[in-house]
């Protein structure tokens, strides 16, 4: 299952440390006049510049680039919304990580199963329910190939019945949801990974 695309836009991933202030100012001034979003880093990573570039002004950053003479990578958007790219990006939040929180794949199908259940906070396909400008916002960030911090998720049980509490990251689960993707990474605490693996959900 594919998203339609917002808007097509490749990323342009840059090493920050490479560049001085001379030649990030040249970058930062074609900005508004080339149509493009230049921002630092991702959620914790502060060290490289991404430029999300509409697709018919390729030519201009790269020859922008290349009289700078500034190496990068080119991302399109097939390869920064590809599965295995994003499981591969996926990392625990500083929240998850202060708590010892542990990345798991969990059933997409059967993790959805469970949301449903609590329909005052379970986003439907597209991001119905949900709130739109964060699901489409999530989608976009998606296509920079920036790091993804895995939603935060807690499992409990009370008089033999589960309860499921996502405590930050619906709207990524529903994208990872709508992409297609099989297992949906979740950062868990310890107990919460026992009672996924009680239910199924590992």
């Amino acid at each position: 299952m594919n998203i339609t695309p917002i808007s097509f836009k490749g990323t342009y991933y840059i090493n920050r440390p490479s560049l001085d202030i001379k030649t990030t100012m040249a970058i930062r001034k074609k900005e508004y006049a080339y149509g493009l979003d230049i921002f630092q880093g991702g959620y914790r990573n502060f060290e490289n510049l991404y430029i999300n570039c509409p697709e018919e002004k390729d030519k201009k950053v790269q020859k922008l680039l290349s009289k700078l003479k500034i190496p990068y990578q080119q991302i399109d958007e097939v390869q920064a919304v590809d599965i295995q790219n994003i499981l591969s990006r996926v990392v625990l939040s500083n929240e998850a990580q202060n708590l010892n929180y542990s990345i798991k794949l969990v059933d997409s199908a059967k993790l959805d199963k469970e949301l449903r259940k609590n329909q005052s906070t379970y986003i439907a396909y597209g991001g119905k329910n949900g709130i739109s400008e964060k699901y489409k916002g999530f989608i976009n960030f998606l296509k920079s190939n920036q790091p993804i911090e895995a939603p935060i998720i807690y499992f409990s049980k009370k008089s033999g019945i589960t309860e499921t509490n996502v405590h930050d990251g619906r709207h990524r689960i529903a994208v990872f949801r709508d992409l297609g993707m099989p297992y949906t990474p979740i950062a868990m605490n310890d107990k919460s990974v026992e009672i996924a693996k009680e239910i199924g959900l590992l």
